[in-house]
């Protein structure tokens, strides 16, 4: 930690304020709480004095640059051009001397247009690109380097095709991470290629850290474009950080960690086998599809190749390989060490590993406001720098022998913890700092907070798109700005004359307490003040619990960072049985952090789901933060008007402003007719129907995707139509890719009730999606046909099947008893009819005249179970809507509606599909 008197760690701090100025940043909320408690809190007050920041007009206009760049598409010539005119108009300008402040304008727009021109050479790509040099949808098998460490993604059993089955079923896993290519391997043969890649493995995770050298097998893709309204261009985001490709492995042994020396380029591999392990892979691997075998076997534009054997003899010691090993040491030491499951949580802390975390903790601490304290960066950076210099100078070390081994420490631990970019700002700005005590000079947290944001853009430039990047770089700006100022008025400087009076033991305990609930309380609201909106645009949530649970979690989470580093030490110096003891205490530690993260989750108010805040209120919020930060002569002035300003911010954002998402309170307008859209969620079921009279309905909300459809797809979707609340959310059957997303969406976005069909709760999976409705309080109640559901003047809802009692029948199947609804309104009808199969069909079929309509939801996701003569005659649709992923889609079936005459529309190539009935016309509308 750095303290904010200007002193290294561990110093006392001055008898008198310091100036504003040296206000170090460089560690979060809570690693600055969890040591600021001690002392006078008036040691924190700031004092005014002209700031010096040389650097932080640089770095805005280098960042400006880069975004324009972005913008524009700017090339690299004309950028370059423009750097070197604005320098040369300069220089022009000073050597007449006059105008400065035009010669410092000048060499801002040249900063800008290096920064145009990094962001183009970093997005040029070079002439063995594997996005430029292979076709999308080959298979491949590439060389590269691990740029990131694994994050695995979570969640329950999402499809089968029985709720039985999917009761039974293990949980769907999922890990990614990004590759940097070097080598395309055909055959035994080995030839340069470059670009980055994000690798999606659906297997066990991989034994592969940051750093590691890798071979990987599988299919070529591309990023995911949205396919839905309000959904993130994904495609978009990967673009701007290099990635124009993604590769699919579905093998766990398709990722092979390379510990040799590297192979010349252009020459065989080693074919020398690894060992009995990659015998077994091997074998285990035959017929398991795609990216199958050894992880070295499949060639370009072939199904499969023969096998390339690695060999595994000889140590890499690459810098990022020593890096990788290390990294993944110390992880299996915390995995091994730390008793009671407590391993991942630990591991996540200390060293930044995200792989084994639980998916429902980590939302845990999403919804506390003190997810940063997952992710390695100044939180880290700074207790380990506290803590280094506190022992250093208990040792009694010279203090620029301290200051040196200070910097080394902070350097491993920064290569240790990865390289992400908010720990590389942490890192920039400790070594910045430290380094200007080791010379005697004294550092300005701006102009280190400016060097790292510069240091970082040069190096990446597509950081600039990073939320790590943006959200650590704010905050920090938010503790230099924001925190001084909170604090001078959470902690007024005290009487001079009561520093005369000895104080009394409870004085002390008191004003320790006081000063360690001012000084964490202003570090909080700085941090949190100037990122809570991007967080709310980020990941739609509000966390109003962030301070106390800052307050609470700061002595836990320095004590377990203790804890960790204590456990690395033992273990590595002295092994796995000499870390027993720590481990056990490590545990401790890691289980009171867990509870406490989920109590305060679980606080009334703690959080609440949020579509985001509009640009106009944006704009405001931030202008009214930097008024209040910036120096004026009067300072009730400038709060008076910071106080407006915001204000009018929360008010734009509560009742909504043109062209925004809306607000989160305030219900958006009734559609001007009937509206159905068709969401595509993969292979699964997500219908949304919007009622003239303002009824908002949802038929199904499932998927058999990894992702939570509801949290990921409905609700972002419902927000961008201004949906504040669903009225009636219909489960069709137990199947669970028809109904696993609506408590993700329920917690999002209110729903009035539920309704089901009786045979939903009698299925383990459908009960445990009743049970999690009933957490959230939402009614349910089970309804049969046929029946009439009320939805406003001008709308016709009527439940057509399943009958009551026809579950009762000898090999019914739970798709046959699906929920059938007909939405009929200005003589347009709709038929959604679940995943209903022979039995289903015929008793629709039989109702006639009823079963007769426009838009047809075609059954069970155009299987070839749902390809029925019967409904072919007696539906003959305008449009049959099929649900579901590209390769469940049964050929045969499209063909057969299409030669109905009805236009055959799939949301995996179409997107979203809305249909609208108004002036007695049927519109249609698809996304792409």
């Amino acid at each position: 930690m750095i303290e904010g008197s200007g002193s290294p760690p561990g110093m006392p701090a001055p008898a008198r304020p310091e100036p504003e100025s040296t206000q170090s940043a460089a560690v979060e909320p809570i690693a600055a709480a969890s040591a600021g408690g001690g002392g006078s809190a008036g040691a924190w007050a700031p004092r005014p004095q002209r700031a010096h920041w040389p650097l932080a007009g640089p770095a805005c206009a280098f960042a400006a640059g880069v975004w324009a760049g972005d913008a524009a598409g700017v090339e690299v010539g004309p950028a370059l051009g423009a750097a070197a005119v604005c320098l040369l108009a300069a220089w022009l300008v000073w050597w007449r001397g006059a105008r400065p402040m035009v010669g410092v304008g000048l060499l801002l727009a040249a900063c800008a247009a290096v920064g145009a021109a990094r962001l183009a050479i970093a997005r040029s790509p070079a002439a063995d690109d594997v996005a430029l040099t292979v076709a999308v949808g080959a298979i491949v098998t590439l060389d590269g380097t691990v740029a990131s460490d694994p994050v695995w993604h979570e969640t329950a059993s999402r499809f089968s095709g029985r709720a039985e089955e999917a009761a039974g079923a293990g949980p769907d896993r999922r890990a990614s991470f990004v590759l940097d290519v070097t080598a395309l391997v055909a055959g035994e043969m080995r030839r340069p290629a470059s670009g980055r890649l994000r690798v999606s493995l659906y297997a066990d995770p991989p034994e592969v850290a940051s750093g590691d050298r890798v071979r990987v097998s599988g299919r070529l893709g591309e990023p995911p474009a949205p396919l839905n309204p309000g959904q993130s261009d994904a495609r978009a985001a990967f673009a701007r950080r290099g990635i124009l490709r993604t590769l699919r492995v579905t093998h766990a042994g398709a990722v092979r960690r390379l510990r040799h020396r590297a192979v010349a380029v252009g020459e065989a591999a080693p074919s020398r086998p690894t060992g009995a392990g990659a015998g077994a892979r091997a074998g285990a691997g035959e017929g398991a599809g795609e990216g199958a075998g050894d992880g070295a076997g499949e060639a370009v534009g072939t199904e499969r190749a023969p096998g390339v054997t690695v060999d595994a003899t000889a140590e890499d010691w690459a810098p990022l390989g020593i890096v990788a090993r290390w990294r993944r040491r110390l992880g299996d030491l915390f995995g091994e060490a730390v008793p009671g499951g407590q391993g991942p949580l630990a591991a996540c802390l200390v060293l930044g590993f995200r792989g084994g975390l639980a998916r429902d903790l980590e939302d845990a601490f999403q919804r506390s406001g003190t997810v940063h304290v997952l992710a390695v960066s100044g939180l880290q950076v700074g207790l380990i720098a506290a803590l280094a210099w506190y022992l250093l100078r208990l040792c009694r070390c010279p203090r620029r022998t301290a200051l040196v081994a200070l910097l080394a420490a902070v350097f491993l631990y920064a290569l240790v913890g990865g390289g992400s970019p908010a720990v590389v700002r942490a890192t920039v700005m400790a070594l910045a700092f430290f380094g200007a005590e080791l010379v005697g000079r004294r550092a300005e947290a701006a102009n280190s907070l400016a060097l790292a944001a510069l240091v970082l853009l040069g190096w990446r430039p597509e950081d600039l798109w990073d939320l790590g990047f943006v959200l650590s770089t704010v905050s920090v700006a938010g503790l230099i700005g924001v925190t001084p100022r909170a604090l001078a008025w959470l902690a007024p400087a005290p009487d001079p004359l009561a520093r005369l009076l000895a104080p009394t033991a409870w004085e002390r305990v008191r004003d320790g307490a006081r000063a360690y609930a001012a000084a964490g309380t202003a570090l909080t609201l700085g941090a949190w003040g100037a990122t809570w909106p991007l967080v709310a645009n980020a990941f739609h949530l509000v966390t109003p619990v962030v301070v106390p649970a800052n307050l609470i979690l700061a002595p836990l989470v320095g004590l377990l960072l203790g804890l960790g580093l204590l456990l690395a030490g033992v273990g590595l110096a002295a092994g796995l049985p000499a870390a027993g003891l720590v481990g056990t205490a490590v545990a401790g530690g890691a289980l009171a952090l867990e509870g406490s993260v989920r109590f305060l989750a679980a606080l009334p108010g703690a959080w609440f789901a949020t579509p985001g805040v509009p640009g106009p209120a944006l704009a405001l919020y931030y202008g009214a933060l930097l008024i209040w930060c910036a120096r004026a002569p009067s300072r009730q002035a400038v709060a008076g008007l910071w106080g407006g300003l915001a204000a009018a911010a929360v008010t734009a954002w509560l009742l909504g402003a043109p062209g925004s998402q809306g607000a989160p309170f305030v219900a958006g307008s009734a559609p001007a007719g009937l509206r159905v859209t068709f969401l595509a969620v993969g292979h699964g079921s997500a219908v949304l129907l919007e009622f003239p009279e303002g009824e908002r309905w949802l038929y199904d909300l499932g998927s058999q995707g990894t992702f939570d459809v509801g949290a990921e797809v409905a609700a972002p979707a419902a927000w961008s139509r201004g949906i504040r609340r669903i009225d009636r959310a219909l489960i069709s059957h137990p199947d669970a890719d028809h109904y696993d997303g609506l408590p993700g969406f329920a917690a999002r976005v209110p729903v009035s009730e539920a309704l089901t069909s009786p045979w939903v709760g009698a299925a383990p999976a459908g009960r445990r999606v009743l049970a999690d409705l009933a957490r959230l309080g939402v009614p349910v109640r089970t309804v049969v046909a046929p029946a009439e559901l009320p939805a406003g003047r001008g709308v016709e809802v009527r439940l057509l099947g399943p009958l009551a009692g026809a579950g009762d029948a000898a090999g019914v199947a739970d798709n046959d008893l699906s929920l059938v609804l007909s939405v009929a309104a200005e003589g347009a009808r709709f038929l959604l009819c679940g995943d209903i199969e022979a039995s289903g069909i015929a008793a629709l079929t039989a109702l006639g005249e009823a079963a007769r309509c426009d838009v047809l939801a075609v059954p069970h996701h155009g299987s070839r179970g749902s390809l029925d003569p019967r409904l072919l005659a007696a539906c003959r649709p305008r449009f049959a809507v099929i649900s579901s992923d590209q390769r469940f889609v049964a050929p045969e079936v499209v063909a057969a509606w299409s030669g109905t005459g009805a236009r055959v529309l799939e949301t995996w190539r179409e997107g979203a599909v809305t249909f609208t009935v108004r002036a007695g016309k049927l519109e249609v509308e698809t996304f792409r």
